[in-house]
């Protein structure tokens, strides 16, 4: 069966805030599997708004047993403060092990295509959570992100894993030009374990070695 929906309000995961204003087509592909195909949709999060484009799949299947499986590919696009607060939000936790990436004042625009799978039950724990993204950021925006200062006027592309962040780009800290590599790793270690690493080329010349508090004249 087939029938196709505008204005439509979808509820994906409990506790997370519903697809709104969406237009799509929803299939019933077995009597297991339901499929939504979506050409537009928003969800807002975090003081923002993410919006789901053309190409954005909804597949819910294991209909017949007591908990489904969802999986999303979707092609999105919105407010970096938004795409971190749905990932921080406390039934996805993706952001536990790196809070310093939940921080409020997040900013800029993100476009990029989403791959999320995962149980919908009740609890959800890490390793039920099948994740995979692929990210371009443009003015973003990351408050105190390194030694307590602020990454402005980032662009960057960033790969994102249920284990983990990568991303590569350029941005101005302390007022000063750097190129960066940044990583995280949300899996759960140790209490001493490293979950945030940032390598990065000043290109302030001596305005750069001053913000680390070292006098350039020696």
């Amino acid at each position: 069966g087939e029938m196709h929906g505008e204005g439509l309000r979808i509820t994906w995961l409990d506790t997370l805030p519903p697809l709104v204003e969406g237009k799509a087509r929803l299939l019933l592909l077995d009597p297991d599997t339901l499929e939504i195909d979506a050409d537009s949709a928003s969800v807002a999060a975090g003081g923002g708004t993410v919006r789901l484009g053309p190409g954005s799949v909804v597949r819910v299947s294991g209909l017949a047993a007591p908990d489904q499986n969802l999986a999303l590919d979707l092609m999105l696009s919105g407010g970096l403060d938004a795409a971190l607060s749905l990932l921080a939000a406390p039934r996805l936790h993706l952001l536990a092990q790196a809070p310093d990436l939940a921080r409020p004042g997040a900013a800029g625009l993100f476009s990029g295509k989403l791959h999320l799978a995962l149980p919908l039950k009740k609890e959800i724990k890490d390793e039920d959570i099948s994740l995979a993204a692929e990210v371009k950021l443009t003015g973003a925006r990351l408050p105190r992100l390194v030694l307590g200062r602020d990454l402005d006027d980032g662009e960057a592309q960033v790969r994102v894993t249920e284990s983990g962040m990568s991303a590569e780009g350029q941005a101005m800290w302390a007022a000063m030009p750097v190129k960066f590599a940044l990583a995280a790793d949300f899996t759960k270690g140790s209490g001493d374990q490293e979950v945030l690493r940032v390598a990065g080329e000043l290109t302030g010349g001596a305005r750069g070695i001053a913000a680390f508090g070292v006098d350039p004249r020696g």
